[in-house]
């Protein structure tokens, strides 16, 4: 049998087959339902295939070097660990160092401080000490010899005195203050204040120039007043005041004396006076 016939033997049996067809015969196909329709899709869904896994082959040089990476990875890890363990290990040995730096820090601070504060005392004294040695220090002194107290009189009359400078620079005297007192048997006049008038006082402005180590000319005082009708035998002679000067910067200072001539005791002459209460409002030295 020839190619042709073949061929159109094999389109006829193909005509009759799709003729006996129901859809050729205009039968149609029942619908299915919703429940047949989900059961269908489940069906369908579980025959599907699994998908299938990938093995990723590696080459052995590619093998090699990921061990090699990994090898390194490992002991990277294992020394940062250890250089931790260390760095806390030191930071623990470190505490008790660091308490014992902070007490000593302190310590010497405290030390510091007081080396400070005695340094500035002792400056403080040097400075005091130098200023006291440059300055002017005036003594008042009678020096009138044979003072005798006779027919309510105290001779001679007047009385002299001096004015001696122990400091070790130059100063001036501008005013000198002083008066007679007669008081009872250990007794003394009351402190003098500085600029204060009392009864039988005397103050006189001057200008005397006096060196170190040098001592004015002879002063007069008179006291004539101290004459009295009655005067108990053992009576004290007080002569007290206070001396203004200044120094050859124009500082100024006072200096206060008080002496005293004893009825009972006359060769003692004039003397200095020691009180015991409040001695410094007395015999002093001090700037103004």
């Amino acid at each position: 049998m020839s190619r042709g016939n073949r061929s159109v033997i094999a389109a006829f049996a193909g005509l009759v087959l799709w003729s006996q067809s129901p859809s050729a015969q205009g039968v149609a196909s029942p619908t299915p339902t919703p429940k047949e329709e989900a059961n269908h899709a489940a069906e369908k869904g579980d025959r599907q295939p699994n998908p299938l896994t990938v093995a990723i082959v590696e080459s052995p040089e590619q093998a090699i070097a990921s061990e090699r990476r990994e090898a390194e990875s490992r002991d990277h890890n294992s020394k940062d660990l250890d250089a931790q363990i260390r760095a806390a290990d030191s930071a623990e040995k470190q505490v008790v160092p660091a308490w014992l730096g902070a007490i000593f820090s302190f310590i010497g601070t405290i030390l510091i401080v007081i080396t400070l504060c005695l340094t500035r005392q002792a400056n403080k004294i040097s400075r005091d000490m130098f200023d006291a040695d440059i300055k002017p220090f005036l003594i008042i002194r009678p020096c009138s010899k044979d003072i005798k107290f006779e027919n309510g009189l105290l001779l001679p009359d007047p009385i002299e005195f001096e004015i001696e400078n122990s400091g070790r620079s130059p100063a001036i005297v501008t005013g000198i203050y002083r008066e007679w007192q007669m008081c009872g048997y250990g007794k003394f006049p009351d402190p003098i204040e500085h600029g204060a008038q009392r009864e039988n006082w005397v103050y006189k402005k001057t200008h005397i120039p006096i060196g170190p180590g040098s001592r004015s000319g002879s002063i007069e005082s008179f006291n004539r007043h101290l004459k009295a009708k009655s005067v108990e035998p053992n009576s004290w002679i007080s002569f007290i005041g206070y001396v203004e000067f200044e120094d050859i910067g124009g500082t100024k200072y006072i200096a206060g004396f008080l002496h005293i001539f004893r009825l009972d005791m006359p060769q003692r002459g004039m003397h200095l006076a020691l009180p015991e209460d409040k001695p410094e409002q007395y015999n002093y030295h001090r700037e103004v």
